[in-house]
Order: structure tokens, then sequence, then C-alpha cells
């Protein structure tokens, strides 16, 4: 029997006396019999887990290491064991078996759960804490059973865990640090860092000096007590932390936002199909297309003095030069955004407006993006909890900033025998606020069915019967009203997004008749502009905190955005605990109301059942009484075909 097999006995057998199957028959000879066996030396690279495959680099390191660790090692401080042998892990197994609550931390060669490499696993448990060395011990997988059955205190468990799924560990029950203190903090200043949380909650000053170190190389006895005091205070935050959740009345969106961290792990590792040679070309089109429309714009521009007229004589970037060129047409503006051009009515505008558009896509979504390629995906930085609201966030590349233009979402396609289905909420927003305000009138029209956009529009017009463009009026309306905006604001708004053109005169009476419907919204508005309460709280309870200094708008979209923010990531919990009935399939985008995921093409039926499912059942509470519906549609790529 090899070592790791009788270790993982040795474990089974604690597991099964708990729980009172078998006899209580003393451990120790299991335990000796694990420390007379062979111990099995590290292996120069590492066959079954790429994440620790030893570069040349990383192999002259290790050697250096191995002469040096017992002369190192013997200097290590005690509150802490260090395992190199797989003979450790029976105490290790047996620590984990007899704990609750479990501080895990890492220490890593970078930053990449794809590229770069697990040093240390480091766990602080009721029986102490143990310093794990991958590098001497790379295959960890008698652990990962007993680490999913124990509740994981991790700060940014992204992060963490994320290197763990790249050595088979899949987990089961975390609280992430970092999240509950996100949650305690929303709308203020405060940071969240493994530092801050331990200065403001234990009063205890940590030193994070060794954060960047090389840990490929030796370890020093002051690299090891760091790793170990890490875990160590990470384990030591949860219970102040967790009374302050109570205090706080959060439990509830805490337990939501746990139960979503194994979903966003899932989503992190899974990356997301990517054509880059399709991507390439149509960056190359952008190029050419900018460069035309700087010609084209000064072909049309007027002529500036002490300047031959033609190229260069006005520079389109600058706001000032722009501002003094529409002087020179007769247009005086107080700001030349884009809101404010929609609104001018010359050629010179409406093409400025393209070549800003264009200008914007080669800078954000251009040649850039394919440094995030790998291998067929692109492995962005999502963050569970990204904003004050409680929406996730995206990073490196941000992909839920990519253009609804289908030329570039084309360029996220399946791979071959597999498929994309894209499931989104509708009018989600307008649904959430209907609840939120009390909106009698609102919340009929969605249960009873009815076009929200098109009673708006009969409503605006004083017609029973209207046209396409009306409706497309109301849309903007609705939307652009929602959340506060004024005459001005609305007109601004309604030409940049939905090539609404109104007058204010219009854009008042508009938002006259919008309030004369809706008047739970009204009342509503009313309320949070005569507010000063120092929070607002989402439909199930998140929380954001409110200075005297917090925007209008704020107050307003605050419980909307964070209520949806509940409901999706509910959706995404659901996902992850029913994966076993949708095997092959996982996320790969998650855009506030959207999700999409990828799965195979002969499932693809039963996979966006899979997936209405959850995201019915995660939006039910926080919707009811107003009716949920999600619209899928099963594609090749994110633009639908």
């Amino acid at each position: 029997m090899g070592i790791l097999e009788l270790a993982r006995k040795v474990y089974n057998r604690q597991k099964a006396q708990r729980n009172g199957h078998s006899s209580t028959t003393s451990l120790a000879p299991v335990v000796a019999r694990a420390a007379t066996l062979p111990v099995p030396t590290a292996p120069e690279t590492n066959t079954v887990y790429a994440i620790n495959v030893i570069d040349a680099k990383s192999q002259k390191s290790l050697e250096t290491w191995e002469v040096c660790q017992k002369r190192e090692y013997a200097k290590s401080p005690p509150p802490y064991q260090l395992v190199t042998h797989a003979a450790g892990l029976s105490s290790v197994l047996q620590a984990l078996d007899e704990t609750s609550r479990v501080g895990l931390d890492l220490e890593t060669t970078g930053l990449s759960p794809q590229k770069d490499q697990v040093r240390l696993l480091q766990l602080a448990t009721d029986r102490g804490t143990f310093v794990i060395d991958l590098f001497s011990l790379p295959d960890l997988s008698t652990l990962w059973e007993p680490l999913a059955e124990t509740r994981l205190v991790v700060h940014n468990a992204a992060f963490d865990l994320a290197f763990l799924w790249q050595l088979g560990f899949r987990p089961g029950k975390v609280t992430d640090l970092m999240i509950l203190s996100r949650l305690l903090t929303a709308g203020t200043r405060e940071k969240n860092t493994l530092a801050d949380l331990a200065e403001r909650e234990l009063g205890k000053s940590l030193d994070k000096k060794y954060q960047s170190a090389d840990w490929s190389g030796v370890l020093s006895p002051e690299m090891l007590d760091y790793a170990a005091h890490d875990a160590e205070t990470t384990r030591d935050l949860y219970a102040p932390l967790a009374a302050k959740i109570k205090t706080a009345k959060l439990e509830r969106i805490a337990i939501i936002e746990s139960r979503a961290v194994p979903a966003f792990i899932w989503l992190i590792t899974s990356g997301t199909p990517f054509d880059a040679d399709a991507w390439s070309s149509l960056a190359t089109e952008s190029e050419e297309h900018e460069r035309s429309l700087i010609e084209r714009l000064d072909e049309i521009s007027p002529s500036r003095d002490g300047c031959l007229s033609g190229a260069g004589a006005w520079n389109w970037r600058s706001p000032d030069e722009v501002a003094a060129a529409f002087a020179v047409l007769g247009f005086h503006l107080d700001s030349t955004d884009d809101a404010a051009l929609a609104g001018v009515d010359h050629p010179l505008a409406a093409l400025l407006r393209e070549y800003r558009s264009t200008s914007q896509l080669v800078k954000t979504f251009g040649r850039s993006y394919l440094e995030f390629a790998d291998g067929g995906r692109i492995y962005p930085r999502w963050v569970q909890l990204g904003t004050d609201a409680g929406r996730s966030s995206c990073k490196e590349p941000n992909l839920q900033q990519v253009p609804k233009d289908i030329r570039f979402r084309r360029c996220f396609r399946a791979p071959p025998g597999r498929v994309l289905i894209k499931c989104d909420y509708s009018q989600l927003q307008l649904r959430l606020a209907a609840k939120i305000a009390g909106d009698e009138k609102m919340m009929d029209a969605f249960r009873s069915g009815a076009d929200l956009h098109t009673l708006t529009a009969q409503a605006i017009t004083g017609k029973a019967e209207v046209t396409k463009a009306e409706r497309q009026t109301a849309k903007a309306v609705n939307f652009g009203l929602l959340f506060g905006m004024g005459a001005k604001r609305l007109m601004e708004t309604a030409a940049a997004d939905y090539g609404v053109h109104l007058n204010h005169e219009e854009a008042s009476a508009y938002r006259n008749a919008f309030f004369g419907t809706y008047t739970g919204l009204r009342r509503w508005h009313r309320q949070a502009g005569g507010s000063s309460a120092k929070e607002s709280r989402t439909i199930l309870g998140r929380r954001r905190l409110f200075s005297d200094k917090t925007p209008f708008t704020f107050r307003l979209n605050s419980p909307v955005q964070g209520s949806e923010a509940d409901g999706a990531k509910l959706a995404m919990a659901l996902l992850w605990e029913r994966r076993d009935q949708c095997t092959g399939a996982f996320p790969v985008l998650f855009v506030h109301d959207e999700i999409v995921i990828e799965a195979d093409a002969d499932k693809a039926e039963s996979a966006a059942e899979w997936l209405k499912t959850a995201m019915l059942d995660g939006m039910k509470n926080v919707l009811d009484p107003v009716p949920c519906e999600v619209e899928a549609k099963t594609c090749q790529t994110w633009g639908g075909d």
C-alpha cells in the first residue's frame, strides 16, 4: 500500500468513526505504519498536473533548495508544521477531520493560474497550522475531499482556489473574507486587503514584505513564518467579520455570495472561447476605418486661421479644438461629449461621433486583446463583488464591455462540437424598479404580459396604436427616466443611445406623461430625492452606505442593480450546485443580466433548459410577485449566429 493511499485510508477511517459507522479502534498503528514507508522524492516534472511542470530555471532553483532544505528548515519557528513528505499528510488529514473551519492561503510563483505554480499551501486548523511545500509534494489529491467537506476561510478566494482548481481541487463551502468586508464597507473608501482587515478587525500589523518575493527558490525561515502567519490571520478574521455581518443584517447576502464563490471560480478557470484570427482581422478593419474617418473629417471641416485647409488643421482628439471648429460653423457648445454632439444638426457632428466611437474601439478593443489569447480562449479576471451596488466586474480584459456590435461578439466562438447558449433576463431592471417602487400600473403590465414599451408609448403620445418609431422613443424614455434623468439629459441620451431626437419641449412633455402614468415611480423618486438615509437596501437586504454627498441617482440605481446582482449570483450558484444535471457544460460569460454557457452540441437542448431553470429559480424570490422572464438562444458565437 502506497503512502498516499494509506493517508487516505486514515482519513476515511476517521470519517467513518465520526459518523458512527465503524469501531473506534485506535489509528495510531496506521499512522505509525505511514511513518515507516519510503518517502517519494520530488519529481523533476509533474506530468499529472500541468500547473506544476518545472521549467529549467525553476529546476535549478529546486536543486539549490534541495541542498539547503535541511539547514533552512531546521531553523523554522515552531507555530507551524512544515510538510515536505507524503508521511506528513496523515497529520494534515487528522487535523482537517477535527476542524470545522480552516484558514487557507497560498504562495505562488506568479499571478496566472494557467501559467504559474503553487509553491506553498497553508492550512490553519484547530490542531495548528500546516505549511505544505508542493515542490517536494506536488500530488495533494488525498486532501481534496476533506478540504471540500470543510468550511474554507480564504481572503480573495478567486485567486487561491483558481490555482488549486488546476491541481484537481473542486471547492465546497467557502467564505471569502474580502467579499465579507466589501459587503460591510460598500459605499465607503475603506480598503479590504488582508493587511487592512488585520489592522481594522484584529488590531495587529501584518507585514506583507514577502508578498512579491520569489517563491520559486530557497525559502527562508522568515518566508515560511510569513506564509503560516497569513493563513492563521485569515482564520482569525472569520469571527469578527461574521459578527459584523450579523449585526448589519447581511447574513442572507453573505450566504448568496458564499454559494456563488465556487461558481465564479468555475467561470474563471473555464475561460471564454476566442477566435484570435477573426479578432485580428477586425482590428485591421477598425484601424483602416479610423484613418479614413480622419481624412473625411479634414475634408469637411471649416478653414482655420493660420493653417492650410485639409489634413492636420484641427486636432480631432482635443475637446477645445473641436469646440473651436464648431464655433466657426456657428455652433457654440458648452460640451463636446457624445450626448452634446448628438444634438448638433451638422454632418461634421455625426462624422466626429463615428470617429470617436471607432477610435475608442481601436484603443480598447483592438490588438491589445490579442495579448490575452491563450490556446483559443481568454482567461479574464472576473471579480465576483466588483461594485458598491453589488454587481460583478471583469478585468484584463473587460469582457462585460465588449460592444454589442455583432462583428465583435462573433469573435467569441464555440470550439468544434460545442455550442454557446446565451440567456438573458427580459427587462429586468424595469421589473425590479416596479417592485421596489410599488408601482401597481407597471407591475400589472408585467403580470398581464403586456409590452411595457408599447404601454409607455401610448401614455406619452396619447395614441391607442403606436408605431415602431414611437415604441423606440418610449424605450428611451423608460430606461432614461428610471434613474432620475431630467429633460435635458433625456434629450442627449435618447439621441446618443437610441437614435431618437427630441427637442426640449418634447422631452419635458414625455417626462411629465411618464411620471403621470407611473405614479409609484414618481413617489419613489421623490422619497429618494428628499431622503437623508445613510444606506439603501436591495430586496434581499444587500446594503450600500451613503454620505451627504451621495448623488440622487445612486439612491435609485443601487437597490435595483444590487437586486439584479443578488438574483443573478443565485443563478450562478444554482448552476454550480446542479452541475451534475448537465455534465460538460460550464459558464463562460457573466454580463449582469446575461449568462452564457458552453456545452456539447448534442446536449444543447437540455443545457438550455438547465440554464433557463437556474436563472428563473435564482431570480424568483427577488422579483415575486412580478413575473420573471428569460430568453435563451443556442448559437456558435456570442453574436448569435
